[in-house]
């Protein structure tokens, strides 16, 4: 049985609200109706939680003196709605208190319809994204040309190494982009892209820096490309990595990056454009 909250907050509202439980038993004649209500829904059956004549009051003084009233019935509203078996929030006039009760439908995922009592049009429902949009999978898909990718092998198990390393890079006005961070037992590979341009000093910069680790050993890889694949509903969709890998088996990947809602996968420069054409054909891009 559904079970639909309803507050109005003076005789006009329960005049509508009257006018509305008939049209809903309409569609279902065994939704059960809860809130606060006056003479007309209490005619229909609805059981009020308080007299409607409790709460219809104007000005701020009497607003003021019932204070401490009003903030027990939103919290007995607020335990009703708690308990979970509330299944819609229909607010009807009253929008001081409404509103409030609204936070805690919002809080604990109860739908609220909100419409106009002037007009026959549909109302909104007001819910959480994924209540009701089905987000696209995966929307859209870039490139970034130029890209060099920078690998530093063997550096000893030290956080306080790779903040310099970064530390350098900023120094050198570099921009990183894809990071990778690999720690073994025994040391970390760490491997980040930039742009090809003007390595040369970086390469010197961090030659010098990881001279003092003798293990270590520093590459420069050219001649790459970055392609992302990016898209809302990968949060909560199963697949999209086995989509994208199932069409790049032929290519060569030298990196890969994810994030919540993207997969960056660093590939060779030539391939780019056939990728990139498989890409979308798979995802219709």
């Amino acid at each position: 049985m559904k079970k639909v909250l309803i507050i109005a907050g003076d005789t006009s509202g329960d005049l509508h609200s009257s006018n509305l439980m008939r049209e809903l038993w309409k569609i279902d004649e065994k939704i059960e109706f809860v809130g606060i209500g006056g003479d007309k829904m209490e005619s229909l059956g609805f059981s009020s939680i308080v007299p409607i004549s409790e709460v219809s009051v104007v000005g701020f003084w009497e607003v003021a003196k019932k204070a401490n009233f009003f903030q027990f019935l939103l919290q007995k509203i607020g335990n009703l709605i708690k308990k979970g078996n509330i299944d819609l929030f229909i607010p009807v006039d009253f929008p001081g208190f409404n509103q409030r009760v609204a936070k805690f439908a919002k809080k604990f995922n109860v739908p609220i319809y909100c419409a106009s009592s002037n007009s026959n049009e549909r109302g909104s429902y007001v819910v959480s994204a994924d209540q009701i949009i089905e987000e696209p999978l995966v929307t859209g898909l870039s490139v970034c040309k130029n890209q060099t990718q920078v690998t530093i092998y063997n550096l000893p198990l030290d956080s306080e190494i790779v903040f310099s390393i970064f530390n350098e890079v900023f120094k050198q006005n570099f921009n990183v982009d894809m990071i990778s961070l690999i720690q073994t037992e025994l040391n970390l590979h760490l491997s980040f892209t930039l742009l090809s341009s003007k390595k040369d000093s970086l390469n010197v910069a961090l030659t010098n820096l990881c001279e003092q680790y003798s293990d270590s050993r520093i590459e420069f890889n050219e001649g790459y490309s970055k392609v992302s694949i990016v898209g809302i509903g990968m949060r909560s969709s199963p697949g999209v990595a086995q989509r994208l890998f199932k069409v790049l088996k032929p290519y060569h990947i030298k990196m890969v990056t994810t994030s919540e809602i993207k997969i960056s996968c660093l590939v060779r420069e030539e391939d780019t454009e056939k990728i990139v054409k498989c890409i979308a054909e798979e995802f219709d891009l």
